[in-house]
């Protein structure tokens, strides 16, 4: 079949006299009849747009010959969505042979047609971890392109853009043009997948309402820096972190006292400890593996918390202790 790249539009229907224009009445070439000149009268009021379309004609193989179909639309690419729809010229008949171009710039009144959509995330875990798309539903004109924003969480890598099961875009925010010939209503989804990690960012611990500052880069005498915010705690509490062990899927990492910064009473030993991280869908799990004894923060060997990552810290300096004491 000789035609180019698909674009959009075109409604199916019958015509008479001459070539057949698949579309409802209004949709035909002026000057060719229509079937029943009072159906203009008796279709519901439509809204309806001037359109400057072409006309393109497919050639269906038949024991008689090669049968012509007429068509209005956009683009050749246009004309064959509509020449390939179900019933356009009969049923279990193959596609056209050929499209051709007729001749261009043929004013028609066309309807105009809405389509909705709805965007649904995949997997429900990554929605009950906070993934979503924008917008999530809308209604246009069926081949309105619409720009689509991603937005993945703590945890979770983001897949791709489909509709069913046909993949359209893998980048997080892409442009789809919303048509489709057969529905008003189009779903699409927003697939991601699991993709534990551990990110710079602020963690909230679950069950004491502390609040983790944890980067894990950026300095080359040490592995990152980890900043503990509580209430109970003034100041807030600085540690370097020493080391970072990965153990298959577990993160073991050493925390010291910052030897830079004046902290607690300056009686006792500085506290150092060693976490356990294991990542999950909403942060990640950190084991108390080892601790100094009468710590400041009440934490004792074998305990564990559960830190839920809530975003971006930005520079880690200076600490924003203000907006971040709350629980």
């Amino acid at each position: 079949m000789s035609h180019k790249t698909p674009v959009s539009r075109g409604h199916p229907g019958n015509m008479s006299g001459g070539p057949k224009f698949p579309g409802p009445p209004g949709f035909h070439i002026p000057t060719e009849p229509i079937e029943d000149p009072n159906m203009l009268q008796r279709r519901p009021k439509q809204k309806t747009q001037v359109e400057h379309l072409n006309q393109y004609t497919g050639y269906f193989s038949t024991p008689e010959g090669d049968f012509p179909v007429s068509v209005v639309a956009n683009s050749i690419a246009e004309a064959s969505k509509i020449l390939t729809m179900p019933g356009v010229f009969g049923e279990d008949t193959d596609e056209p042979t050929t499209i051709k171009f007729v001749k261009g710039k043929i004013a028609v009144s066309a309807p105009v047609r809405m389509t909705g959509f709805q965007v649904h995330i995949d997997p429900p875990g990554a929605a009950e971890s906070g993934a979503y798309a924008v917008p999530a539903q809308a209604d246009v004109r069926n081949g309105t392109s619409v720009i689509f924003t991603a937005h993945e969480p703590f945890g979770w890598k983001f897949v791709g853009w489909f509709k069913g099961e046909q993949l359209l875009s893998t980048q997080k925010v892409t442009t789809i043009e919303v048509y489709d010939p057969f529905t008003s209503l189009i779903f699409y989804t927003a697939r991601f997948e699991f993709d534990p990690t551990l990110r710079n960012g602020r963690y909230l611990e679950l069950g004491r309402g502390w609040y983790f500052d944890f980067k894990f880069d950026g300095w080359a005498s040490f592995a990152g820096k980890v900043v503990l915010y509580s209430k109970q705690l003034f100041p807030d509490w600085h540690f370097t972190i020493e080391s970072i062990t990965d153990n298959d899927g577990e993160v073991d990492i050493v925390l010291e006292t910052d030897k830079t910064i004046i902290q607690g009473t300056g009686e006792g030993v500085p506290p150092v400890m060693t976490l356990t991280l294991t990542p999950t869908a909403i942060g990640f799990n950190a084991y108390v593996k080892a601790i100094t004894i009468n710590n400041p923060f009440g934490l004792v060997t074998n305990e564990t918390m559960s830190l839920r990552w809530v975003g971006f810290h930005g520079s880690h300096q200076p600490w924003e202790k203000e907006d971040h004491r709350r629980p």
